[in-house]
């Protein structure tokens, strides 16, 4: 491969969004990293990358289908707050779960939490028009929680880190 076609590629996948791509040259060695994602180290970090945070309740859990190495809960939530961009006042979500022996859903990040029907969340989502929004990140908010909470995610928005991709990505390309 040759390094025109190299940069190419590597200005693809950033243009795509999806992920950051670098390239460094040294002699005849082109090393491209295609799989660093945005750093979602801390909640500002997150609430930069959010296109919508949204107090919501949770009216009831859809379905959960099977994945491809994870599970993908669907729920029906009302949205009581906006926070952060602005979300209709009911939708659908997704979220990725994982499905223990037993049949209990549990968070499949450390940054979110199962939305279960009759519980208040703060909610992050990306929006993508014309498509189911995925919950990324959730922060349980019932009772008296959710003045403590709103406070954390509002403060987050107002101090929000622009998306930067993470500077510990490793899985690397070596082409000689």
């Amino acid at each position: 491969m040759n390094r025109t076609l190299l940069i190419s590629l590597a200005g693809a996948v950033v243009l795509s969004g999806s992920a950051a791509a670098y390239g460094v040259f040294r002699d005849d060695t082109v090393t491209v990293s295609a799989v660093c994602v945005p750093a979602m180290e801390n909640d500002r970090d997150r609430a930069g990358l959010a296109g919508a945070i949204a107090v919501v309740t949770v009216d009831r859990t859809i379905k959960v289908t099977a994945r491809d190495g994870y599970h993908e809960s669907l729920s029906h939530v009302r949205v009581t707050e906006n926070l952060k961009g602005t979300l209709p006042a009911s939708l659908d979500m997704t979220q990725n779960v994982q499905l223990a022996p037993d049949g209990a859903l549990s968070s499949a990040e450390d940054y979110s939490t199962v939305l279960r029907p009759g519980h208040q969340y703060v909610i992050g989502i990306f929006h993508t028009p014309g498509k189911i929004p995925d919950a990324w990140l959730s922060t349980p908010a019932d009772g008296p929680a959710l003045d403590t909470v709103r406070a954390r995610w509002k403060d987050a928005i107002a101090h929000q880190n622009p998306p930067r991709s993470n500077p510990k990505c490793t899985s690397d390309v070596i082409v000689k």
